[in-house]
């Protein structure tokens, strides 16, 4: 069976809770109790509230792992030389607030902010490909 992949979004977050105890029970019954899954959520503080409502919710919750980016990155097996420049650029370079520099002042001042931490996340990188 192909893994699954899901991603979904609410405005009321107890519906999204429910929603996911409702996969993991769903994963449960159809591949066995041990099936391991996956969460990952954007914060560290989301997944230990995550962590916390599922286990109110399942007696055990075996062969589940919860990972945000960093925790996901080490899990991977990425070296920390090449995960560095996509934690540095990636929270900080996405459209929405590019479009929001740019409508705020100008496309070059955006383009500007968009190179200039794209330079800053490969010298990071580089520095940490030294060390």
């Amino acid at each position: 069976m192909p893994p699954r992949r899901t991603i979904e979004g609410h405005p009321d977050f107890a519906v999204l809770e429910a929603r996911l105890a409702e996969l993991v029970r769903e994963a449960r019954s159809a591949d066995g109790p041990l099936t391991p899954l996956a969460i990952i959520a954007p914060t560290r503080r989301l997944l230990a509230h995550l962590q916390g409502n599922l286990a109110g919710r399942f007696p055990a919750l075996l062969n589940v792992r919860f990972f945000h980016h960093e925790s996901l990155i080490e899990a991977a097996g990425v070296p920390a030389a090449a995960a560095v420049p996509l934690l540095i650029a990636g929270p900080a370079v996405n459209l929405p607030s590019l479009l929001t520099i740019a409508r705020t002042s100008s496309w070059k001042v955006a383009a500007t902010v968009a190179v200039t931490i794209l330079l800053l996340a490969i010298a990071g990188g580089l520095l940490a490909s030294l060390f």
